[in-house]
């Protein structure tokens, strides 16, 4: 289903973050949200997730206001991980992983719920670490466990705000493909906020550029991610050049 937004405002008291945002997203789409520190990423994800409430405007999922959904509800079609989690070192990965399925739950978790954990786990290479503690793990490894939490809830709809903290460029590659595999062959919705232009250059579908609350540009990559708009965004001069057919933004200063 469509995740549509119309002239969405938002403010922090007094402060406005947000000026009139709008956007559609469709379904197979992986859709980057990009800007510097403090354009508003991070809030506008909060906004589609339905964690935060427009001041003016509308999220609509599905052809419904995403505040006329009930939690649960809303938990069965969007998972949402912020930049950072508190977790409990002594907690085991698996228990935290499996309270992604807690929107499924009738009563207590059930084989399903058990063998999506397990699924996930494969999926993001790391069935190794399904029962060591959360204390024990990596900067690394926790990212990873954290997003296999989040794929785990089983939802249409996925944001991430800025994933690839503490990962390596080998895991992020890895990570990007997944996240391409998912939109792609399996039809999720997936809105990533990311820093990285190269990486929005050769995985993105859809891209929301913000500088200071207001969309600079949104649109296909191609047609959205180029020289002007990095420059304009990113306050960057730049050129963007090409490397065995890949697209790659090399930073001028």
């Amino acid at each position: 289903m469509k995740l549509g937004f119309t002239d969405i405002d938002f403010s922090y008291h007094e402060n406005q973050v947000l000026f009139s945002v709008s956007g559609l997203i469709e379904p197979g789409c992986l859709t980057c949200v990009m800007g510097e520190n403090g354009s508003g990423k991070s809030t506008l994800l909060k906004c589609l997730s339905g964690i935060f409430k427009p001041g003016r405007g509308d999220v609509m999922l599905g052809g419904s206001s995403l505040h006329n959904l009930g939690l649960k509800e809303r938990a069965r079609r969007i998972a949402y991980t912020p930049q950072y989690i508190k977790t409990d070192n002594a907690e085991v990965v698996y228990d935290f992983i499996l309270l992604g399925r807690k929107p499924w739950f009738s009563w207590k978790e059930g084989d399903a719920d058990k063998a999506a954990v397990f699924d996930v786990l494969e999926k993001l290479s790391i069935s190794n670490l399904a029962f060591r503690r959360m204390g024990e793990l990596s900067g690394g490894e926790r990212q990873k466990v954290i997003l296999a939490r989040t794929f785990v809830q089983g939802t249409g709809v996925i944001i991430l705000d800025e994933p690839t903290n503490n990962l390596d460029l080998s895991f992020q590659m890895e990570l990007f493909h997944f996240l391409l595999r998912e939109s792609r062959d399996n039809g999720k919705l997936i809105i990533i906020a990311v820093h990285d232009v190269n990486l929005v250059l050769r995985f993105g579908s859809y891209a929301i550029l913000l500088k200071d609350g207001r969309v600079v540009s949104s649109g296909t990559v191609r047609e959205t991610v180029n020289e002007e708009s990095i420059r304009k965004t990113l306050n960057l001069r730049n050129r963007i050049v090409e490397i065995e057919n890949i697209q790659v933004m090399v930073p001028l200063r």
